[in-house]
């Protein structure tokens, strides 16, 4: 493996140009044999000063998270597919290579002999260790070369001069070795696919992108997994298209040589191609990184809880006390209220009573104080002189102004106290956009007027595994909600359906908008026919479902992932799917009938409880807006 430039490298059979076993000495050269080239989009290698070591390398070798910079994460990421990639092309030569033993020895042997493509000299740039070059060297060489063994592989002739034209550092080698029937079974770990085709009318068709692809042979689409090739004949032209983006798709002409997916078949369609893989880089970069920030909260929060569990009935002894307190302090104030000072010394004794009694009313919220303070200075600035005043007026004006503030402050600090559901505010209702969509859910009701009936009970909580019964005045079959909402007892009980229906009955009492938030690109999709097809619809899925984990156990599978399934990338998106999960439900919609793949594909845009929250909206005859997440 010889790095020709940040993100690019050759693969093959690298060998000195002299074989003598006993020499000390440095050779002169070496030959490159059977390369192909690999690349993924440049990355820095910047160079740590007085080291001589360079961060790609060093942010590589980190185990977990690494460096903390979006840099050097990105650096990592792109490093360890770089190395994903070339380990697949080994695996691709070794697999070639045994196949090869098998079938024909004397065809494994003219793969070995296959003349060189070029020639690198000792001292050359190239020699560094993998991921340890410094600027960037041309790469013009090698696609010279590659073009010069694409010649002799297409004619099964040598090279006849030296393709050196402006190439110092390269000159050409001919060999003549013949076929060699080995002696040995060769290495798997070594491994290239190089084209065996001489045939103008036959082309390999290479995947060198990070996605899966649809290769069209005859009338049909042919899926090609990363880093796999597939041979296409008899077509003057050949089409590809991303699998999951087909209308991402390029042409080119079948001309007998290696087409390599990123750069053979147009430049809209590779340039199209890596934008759309970098967005899903960036989004699963983005996403795992707000997952561990919400399970590093969510760890926070449980501590938190545990070490302040005994501290709860004390808040709770603190909250009867302060009721009790704020009538007795109502009380004290009408008293000061009525009372007459004598002189001004009273009066502004009184007065400080009557402020301290005010400021105690609000309990503590610091919007209140600067109310209580606001409404008891004229108080005060009034009483102090009111032992000199005569007119009833003013007494009385004085009593009433204490009592309205009095008043005023206890009912908003009831209305701070109580938790409730505003009139004007949006309640919507989506758990499984929640679980499946965090990082848009949080996007969602941050800094908004956004409510959510949501209930989830934990294993932890009191009523987990609880059932509540339903009432007669439904007239469902069942002896509890479990009945109609899945049609069968789960284990995880239904006493949240109560809890939420709750919910939402206080929310459309207050006069709250109802919002159902659907999966992207489905909104008004994935509802039941009606509230009592909950249940049966519900059994047919969980049918489904186990019929998917048995298809994953299946051989069809198993040849799917020797194909190169394994290829495609784990990393999660925003919407908890990754492009190994799409392919692999994909490819399990693919073997079931025409019917269980419509009833799946109908049912995706809610998710299992949102079903059953739908329906039981429509036989309640609530309004509800459909947004999309």
């Amino acid at each position: 493996v010889l790095l020709l430039g940040p993100g690019k490298a050759a693969l093959g059979l690298l060998r000195s140009l002299e074989r003598q076993a006993a020499s000390k000495r440095q050779p002169k050269g070496w030959e490159l044999q059977d390369h192909k080239v690999i690349s993924t989009y440049a990355v820095r290698g910047k160079e740590k000063k007085g080291t001589g070591r360079f961060q790609l390398f060093e942010d590589a070798k980190k185990r977990g998270y690494g460096g903390r910079s979006a840099g050097a994460k990105l650096r990592r990421h792109n490093a360890k597919r770089f190395f994903e990639k070339i380990n697949s092309k080994f695996d691709e030569w070794g697999l070639e290579l045994r196949r090869l033993w098998k079938e024909d020895p004397e065809a494994e042997g003219a793969v070995r002999g296959w003349p060189p493509t070029a020639v690198f000299f000792a001292g050359d740039l190239r020699l560094r260790r993998m991921l340890l070059a410094g600027a960037g060297v041309m790469s013009q060489e090698a696609f010279r070369s590659l073009a010069a063994y694409n010649d002799v592989s297409r004619s099964n002739a040598l090279p006849s001069k030296a393709v050196t034209d402006g190439l110092p550092s390269v000159s050409a080698s001919m060999k003549t070795e013949q076929s060699v029937t080995p002696s040995a079974e060769p290495d798997p770990s070594f491994n290239l696919l190089p084209s065996l085709s001489s045939k103008e009318s036959e082309a390999e068709v290479l995947n060198d992108l990070e996605a899966a692809i649809e290769v069209q042979s005859g009338d049909t689409w042919k899926v090609l997994y990363p880093g796999r090739s597939l041979t296409v004949r008899g077509d003057e032209s050949v089409k590809v298209r991303l699998r999951e983006v087909p209308h991402i798709s390029g042409t080119c002409s079948v001309s007998g040589a290696a087409l390599h997916a990123a750069r053979s078949f147009g430049e809209k369609f590779g340039s199209d191609a890596k934008q759309w893989m970098q967005k899903e880089r960036r989004e699963a970069l983005l996403e795992s990184s707000q997952r561990r920030r919400r399970q590093e909260q969510l760890e926070a929060v449980v501590a938190q809880m545990q070490t302040s569990g005994g501290r709860s009935s004390l808040r709770g002894r603190f909250a009867m006390y302060i009721a009790i307190a704020i009538p007795i302090l109502v009380a004290l104030m009408l008293v000061c209220a009525v009372l007459q000072p004598a002189d001004s010394r009273q009066g502004v004794l009184i007065s400080a009573v009557a402020v301290i009694l005010l400021l105690g009313i609000n309990t503590g919220n610091a919007r209140l104080w600067l109310i209580a303070e606001g409404a008891s200075a004229p108080i005060h600035a009034v009483f102090k002189y009111s032992h000199s005043c005569k007119e009833p007026r003013l007494r009385v004006c004085i009593l009433v102004s204490w009592c309205i503030a009095a008043l005023s402050l206890l009912v908003t600090t009831i209305n701070h106290l109580t938790l409730g559901l505003w009139q004007g505010l949006h309640l919507f209702l989506a758990w499984e956009i929640l679980s499946r969509y965090e990082s848009a859910f949080e996007k969602l009701v941050a800094n908004s007027d956004l409510g959510a009936a949501t209930v989830f009970l934990p294993e932890c909580a009191a009523s987990y595994g609880k059932h509540s019964t339903i009432p007669r005045s439904e007239q469902l079959d069942g002896e509890c909600w479990c009945i109609p909402l899945y049609g069968t007892k789960k284990s995880w009980g239904c006493k949240w359906w109560t809890a939420w229906t709750a919910n939402v009955e206080k929310a459309t009492r207050q006069g709250a908008e109802l919002q159902v938030v659907f999966w992207k690109n489905r909104c008004g999709q994935g509802k039941v026919r009606s509230f009592a097809t909950v249940g049966a619809e519900n059994l047919r899925r969980d049918a489904l479902e186990e019929r998917r984990l048995s298809y994953f156990r299946s051989p069809a599978f198993q040849e799917a992932l020797a194909a190169g399934l394994e290829g495609l990338s784990k990393d999660l998106g925003e919407d908890g799917t990754s492009q190994y999960s799409r392919e692999a439900d994909r490819l399990f919609l693919a073997s079931l009938s025409g019917e269980d793949r419509g009833f799946l594909q109908a049912s995706e845009g809610l998710g299992i409880s949102q079903k059953a929250e739908v329906a039981w909206l429509e036989r309640k005859g609530y309004q509800y807006t459909e947004r999309e997440v």
